[in-house]
């Protein structure tokens, strides 16, 4: 099998024990495939963290991956974190400060038993009530979810701090929809989750990366993510990278989305360029 050269920025959520068919399933991955993925990724491309994609010793050479978890949920900083470390793989989690304290996202707990979100559903959530957790839970009944599927608490996200490879990045201080998010509500967003990283986590705090929530935004959001000091700002989506082909001062950036059900030879070949 031919390689592509560059990097897959891999877009992870949740690690789960495993699989209950319970919250957005897509977003929950059981370790054991986790696991495998990574020991199959490792035969073929080679390990990078995140703050290092877009460094000149990246550009060219061989294929390689960087891992990055958006949310912050519980179930990955437990259950990831000691199968990264245990293989010498750095990975970055985009942490949504004010989320820490809340029983789930709301897209578990609206989510129906067994699946996700209807499409109309998730429109309403996304464009009409701009993604603001407070508002969907008054809008939709929600339910319980268990605590694998909750954000990590502050403590948790302090412990994993101290392992090897662990960085920290901006998902905004709530997780609005930004390409709706009124102007100052947008500033306030992009600011106190990039304030609160430099002074929980230092020098372990990618204050200059930001993951956009939902994956969605307009041209005033980014342009506000810019004043605000992000450089580096992903998508959810496109794929493998070629570093020098891409100037992150005037692009949103790649990654490749990994569900929860994708296989182990399924992610090696979207990994290495061979499939979308």
């Amino acid at each position: 099998m031919r390689l592509r050269r560059g990097v897959a920025v891999l877009a992870y959520h949740n690690i789960v024990e495993q699989s209950r068919n319970l919250g957005d399933v897509s977003l929950h991955l059981e370790r054991r495939r986790f696991a495998a993925q990574l020991d199959r990724l490792l035969k073929t491309h080679r390990p990078i963290a995140l703050d290092e994609v877009w460094g000149d010793h990246a550009r060219g050479g061989g294929p390689r991956f960087a891992v990055t978890f958006d949310d912050a949920y519980r179930g990955a900083v437990r259950l990831a974190i000691p199968e990264l470390v245990a293989r010498g793989v750095p990975a970055t989690f985009f942490v949504c400060p004010g989320m820490l304290s809340e029983p789930g996202f709301w897209w578990d707990r609206i989510a129906a038993p067994g699946g996700g979100l209807a499409a109309s559903a998730r429109t309403i959530c996304l464009d009409d009530l701009r993604g603001v957790q407070s508002a969907i839970l008054e809008r939709f009944t929600p339910s319980d979810v268990p605590a694998d599927l909750h954000p990590a608490t502050l403590e948790e996200l302090r412990a994993a701090a101290l392992a090897p490879g662990i960085t920290f990045g901006s998902h905004t201080w709530t997780h609005p929809n930004l390409a709706v998010l009124p102007r100052e509500a947008l500033e306030g967003e992009l600011d106190r989750c990039r304030a609160w990283l430099d002074g929980e986590f230092g020098d372990r705090a990618l204050t200059s990366h930001l993951a956009l929530p939902y994956g969605l935004a307009g041209a005033h959001a980014v342009e506000a993510a810019r004043a605000a000091g992000y450089r580096f700002i992903y998508r959810i989506e496109g794929g493998v990278t070629r570093p020098d082909e891409l100037d992150p001062n005037g692009q949103l950036l790649p990654r490749l989305n990994v569900p929860g059900g994708v296989s182990v030879r399924g992610l090696e070949l979207r990994a290495s360029g061979l499939r979308r």
